[in-house]
């Protein structure tokens, strides 16, 4: 049971890890364009980076989006 805690832990910390929560003071200007030209009326998204690419998630007609783009503002996926 001790050993199932930890990696549970470990596995918890690692993830924490992996995506980082960042100010949109810190989305690069190529990144928050893609943005806002997709999604012009969302003002309170959070931002978070993953390696190199960044992470918005905001709610939207009561949906939950994600929305993933690079570095150079190149869309990657976006889920709902």
């Amino acid at each position: 049971m001790k050993k199932i805690f930890a990696i549970l832990i470990v596995h918890s910390f690692c993830i924490c890890i992996y995506a980082q929560t960042i100010k949109i003071q810190n989305v690069p200007i190529a990144v928050k364009a893609k943005f806002t030209a997709l999604y012009p009326d969302v003002k309170n998204a959070e931002w978070e980076k993953e390696n190199s690419q960044f992470e918005a998630g905001f709610k939207q007609n009561a949906m939950e989006i994600s929305v993933l783009i690079d570095a150079t503002g190149t869309l990657i996926e976006t889920e709902t």
